[in-house]
C-alpha cells in the first residue's frame, strides 16, 4: 500500500513538472544547441524525433521534417 501511494505522488509530480515546463518554455523551445557549444541550432523532426540543422530541414507550416517520407507519413 505504501508502494502504491509513492508510485502515485511520484507520477503526479512528474505530470505536474511536465504542465508547468510546458506552459513556461521559452519561445522557440523547439529548437536545440548541440554538445560542444558550436553554436548552430538544431530542430527536431516531427516524425521519427531525429535533429537536424534547420537548412537541411524540409518545412510544412511550422514543422520540420528530415525527409520526405516523414513529412508525407505525418
Amino acid at each position: 500500500m505504501v508502494l502504491l501511494r509513492f508510485l502515485l505522488v511520484v507520477a503526479a509530480g512528474y505530470l505536474i513538472y511536465r504542465l508547468v515546463r510546458h506552459f513556461v518554455a521559452p519561445p522557440g523551445h523547439d529548437t536545440l544547441t548541440p554538445p560542444g557549444g558550436s553554436g548552430s541550432r538544431l530542430v527536431r523532426c516531427e516524425r521519427c524525433a531525429t535533429l537536424i540543422p534547420p537548412e537541411n530541414a524540409l518545412v510544412r507550416g511550422d514543422q520540420f521534417f528530415c525527409s520526405e517520407q516523414c513529412r508525407t507519413a505525418s
